[in-house]
C-alpha cells in the first residue's frame, strides 16, 4: 500500500511537469490583441506577426525603388503595395514608427501590438431607429455611438445595462472594456395619444422619454402593460418594468393567477398612479377582481376596465397581485333586474295611455 502510494504522487508530479512545459507561456485571449496601423499618413501598414509586413501606399510612386525605415532600420521596397522582409519579427511590447522616402514619396504610420475592446450598440425596440459607430476599437480610443430615430420615434437615451450613461443621440466615450450600450426609443405621441414604449423584446429597462403632460403606456408583453400618468417626473430615469407570474400562495375561490409587478425608477420603487394591464380569462356569470397580495391580507383594487382577455386595475405599489374571475354579487344583479323592470314598466303605462287617448278619439 505504501509503495502504491508513493507511485502515485510521483506520477502526479511527472503529470504537473509535463503540463507545464507543454503550456503556451502566453495564455492571454490572443483575439482581444492583435496589430493596429495608426496615424496614417499617404500609407498604412498590415502586420500579423512573423517577420514580414506589407506597405501599401495611398498613390502608386511610379519609381522602382524607395526606402522603408521601421524606427530608423533602413529597408528597400518596390511598387504601390510591397511586402517587407524584416529579418526577425517585431516586440509586441514596442511601438513602430514606418517611413517611407524615395523620389516625390513621403509617407508614415505608426504601428503597436494593442487590446482590442468589442463595443456592442442596439436599439429597443428595433424599430425605433438605427445606431452607428459600434465595433472593435484598441484601448483608449474614443469611441462614438449615435442614434437616428425611425419616423415616429424619439430618442430617450443611452443605456449600459440599467445605467443610463446618456440622453444625447451622440455619445462619446473611451473603450476600456468589452460594453454593450442600448438606445431607448419611444414612440412620438400625438396631440391626444400618450407616448409608447415597447420593450416586449429580450429587455426590461428603458429610458423615460421626455413628455409633458402626457401619460406613457410601456408594453411588455401580450396583454401586459402599464400607464403612468406622472411620467414628465420621470423623464430621462431608468426604468424597470417587468411582470412575472409566480405561485398562488393566498387563499381565494376560483382559477386564480398571481403576478408579480416591479416599476423602478433609477433602481428606487415608483409610487405614483399606475394602470397595470394583465391578463385575465373570462368565466360564465362571473367578472375579473384584482387583489393586492399585502402580506397575508388582500386589499381588492379598483378595475377600471377588462376585456375577453385582460383586465386593467389602478395601483400605485410594486407588489404582487392575483388576478381571478369572482361570481357576480347578488345585490347587483338583483339592481340590474329592478332596473329592468322598472324600464318596461314605464314602457307598458305609456303603451296604455296612447292606447285610451285612441279609444277616445275613435
Amino acid at each position: 500500500m505504501r509503495y502504491r502510494t508513493v507511485l502515485t504522487a510521483t506520477a502526479l508530479l511527472a503529470l504537473m511537469v509535463a503540463s507545464a512545459l507543454l503550456m503556451p507561456a502566453d495564455m492571454s485571449d490572443a483575439s482581444s490583441q492583435e496589430w493596429i496601423a495608426e496615424e496614417n499618413n499617404g500609407m498604412t501598414v498590415v502586420y500579423d506577426g512573423g517577420d514580414r509586413l506589407t506597405v501599401r501606399l495611398d498613390t502608386d510612386p511610379g519609381i522602382d525603388m524607395y526606402h522603408v525605415y521601421i524606427n530608423g532600420k533602413d529597408l528597400s521596397a518596390q511598387g504601390k503595395e510591397a511586402m517587407v522582409n524584416m529579418g526577425s519579427p517585431l516586440d509586441n511590447t514596442g511601438k513602430y514608427l514606418i517611413v517611407v522616402h524615395g523620389a516625390g514619396i513621403s509617407a508614415s504610420c505608426s504601428l503597436r501590438f494593442a487590446t482590442m475592446y468589442s463595443i456592442v450598440a442596439a436599439s429597443a425596440p428595433v424599430a425605433g431607429g438605427t445606431v452607428t459607430g459600434a465595433g472593435s476599437y484598441p484601448a483608449g480610443a474614443t469611441v462614438t455611438l449615435t442614434a437616428s430615430p425611425a419616423e415616429g420615434y424619439a430618442f430617450s437615451g443611452w443605456l449600459s445595462g440599467s445605467t443610463v450613461v446618456s440622453t444625447q443621440p451622440s455619445y462619446s466615450f473611451n473603450a476600456t472594456v468589452d460594453a454593450e450600450y442600448t438606445a431607448s426609443w419611444a414612440s412620438v405621441p400625438s396631440e391626444t395619444e400618450p407616448a409608447v414604449v415597447d420593450i416586449t423584446g429580450d429587455t426590461d429597462t428603458f429610458v423615460m422619454p421626455t413628455v409633458e403632460d402626457k401619460p406613457v403606456v410601456i408594453n411588455m408583453a401580450e396583454e401586459i402593460s402599464v400607464r403612468v400618468e406622472g411620467a414628465s417626473d420621470l423623464a430621462g430615469k431608468s426604468i424597470v418594468s417587468k411582470v412575472e407570474e409566480v405561485q398562488v400562495t393566498a387563499e381565494v375561490e376560483g382559477n386564480a393567477k398571481a403576478y408579480e409587478f416591479t416599476f423602478t425608477a433609477d433602481e428606487q420603487p415608483y409610487n405614483g398612479k399606475m394602470l397595470v394591464t394583465l391578463p385575465y380569462t373570462p368565466e360564465e356569470k362571473k367578472e375579473p377582481a384584482v387583489y393586492w397580495q399585502n402580506g397575508s391580507d388582500l386589499v381588492r383594487m379598483k378595475v377600471v376596465s377588462h376585456t375577453d382577455s385582460s383586465v386593467t386595475f389602478e395601483t400605485e405599489h410594486n407588489s404582487t397581485y392575483i388576478v381571478v374571475a369572482e361570481p357576480v354579487k347578488e345585490s347587483e344583479s338583483y339592481t340590474v333586474a329592478y332596473i329592468a323592470l322598472a324600464v318596461f314598466g314605464i314602457l307598458d303605462v305609456a303603451i296604455l295611455a296612447i292606447a285610451i287617448r285612441g279609444t277616445r278619439k275613435a
